[in-house]
């Protein structure tokens, strides 16, 4: 799953618009979508995104 569709899965299920959330952010319209067209979302940023729609993002340590 890249992080484009993560996001718009995260949007589907809290029923928030790419628009909310870009203005939340501080953020343009086209720089949500020039990250999402080329991939090149940061970590932090997609963390900050989904934090901004009501999404946690867990990391679990596997067992060996």
């Amino acid at each position: 799953m890249t992080s484009k569709e993560a996001i718009i899965a995260g949007l589907k299920a809290t029923g928030t618009t790419q628009a909310e959330t870009v203005t939340r952010l501080g953020w343009s319209a086209q720089q949500l979508s020039g990250r999402s067209i080329r991939n090149s979302m940061r970590a932090d940023e997609f963390l900050d995104f989904m934090d901004a729609i009501g999404i946690d993002v867990a990391c679990t340590v596997r067992e060996r």
